[in-house]
């Protein structure tokens, strides 16, 4: 699902004080999922700073699974209900309710079309995420610069990376290590693509065809500076990248393969 995590720093008068530390896609099937994903290493890629905490919000942007069925505990009480999104966890829920002689309610959502969590801000407490509500204007913008990433089977996305060797390499890394990072033109404009040097060579998943070659691993694409630097894609790059590579290839791995090899027979 699309995320964007929110540091609390302070508060204040006119309540907390945040700063976007993480904009991206996070392999999560539920807010539990998430949770779990958000607050243990390796975090996902671009991610800055510690895992989240306490006091901490994830903004929930899109891409959510669809709801297969809820169960309300206690219906009669008022108590909690869950949402499910895996159908086996779901039914087996119901069947432990009904073996253990739980007063509860359960609700089949298949095929009504809810996706789930719903989009909105959740506060990261001791026992999970729970919704919750903070002002954009009490968000401050992440730092680094605006890029698009790339990942193997999965849509393009905008988000930021610090503009520092460090973290370039943790950015294209395979488990959190420093990466060797490689820069490449694979445009007829001044944008370029980072990856990893060692993609091909370590195994990584295929990614996408660019120009002329196939890029494995994540790739970011960002703005040449004209200066030996990078910068911030513009809205019209950021929009048209995100538009062209919305569909990921599905790519052979022997394809990376016979390149490797072409390569390092060469």
């Amino acid at each position: 699902m699309l995320v964007k995590v929110h540091r609390k720093l302070q508060n204040g008068s006119d309540g907390p004080l945040y700063k976007t530390v993480f904009s991206g896609r996070v392999g999560a099937k539920d807010l539990e999922d998430l949770s779990r994903e958000l607050e243990k290493e390796p975090l996902p890629l671009t991610y800055q700073g510690e895992p989240m905490k306490p006091g901490d919000v994830v903004e929930i942007c899109g891409e959510t699974p669809m709801a297969v069925g809820r169960i309300s505990y206690l219906p009669d009480e008022g108590a909690y209900a869950v949402t499910f999104t895996d159908a086996q966890r779901f039914e087996l829920e119901v069947q432990i309710c009904r073996n253990d002689g739980t007063d509860y309610h359960a609700e089949d959502l298949r095929g009504k079309g809810i996706n789930w969590p719903a989009c909105g801000f959740y506060e990261k407490r001791e026992e999970g995420l729970y919704p919750t509500n903070i002002r954009q204007d009490r968000i401050l913008e992440q730092d680094g610069l605006r890029v698009v990433l790339l990942e193997p089977g999965q849509p393009a996305v905008e988000t930021r990376v610090l503009d520092d060797l460090h973290h370039w390499q943790l950015a294209v890394s395979d488990h959190g290590e420093d990466a060797l990072m490689e820069v490449s033109y694979p445009f007829d404009e001044d944008v370029i693509a980072v990856g990893n040097e060692e993609a091909k060579l370590i195994g990584m998943e295929p990614n996408r065809h660019l120009g002329c070659g196939l890029y494995a691993g994540p790739v970011y694409l960002v703005g040449d500076d004209g200066k030996g630097g990078f910068r911030d894609l513009r809205d019209e790059e950021c929009d048209r990248f995100c538009h062209e590579y919305a569909v990921p290839e599905v790519i052979d791995q022997r394809e990376c393969e016979k390149e490797l090899f072409h390569f390092l027979a060469f």
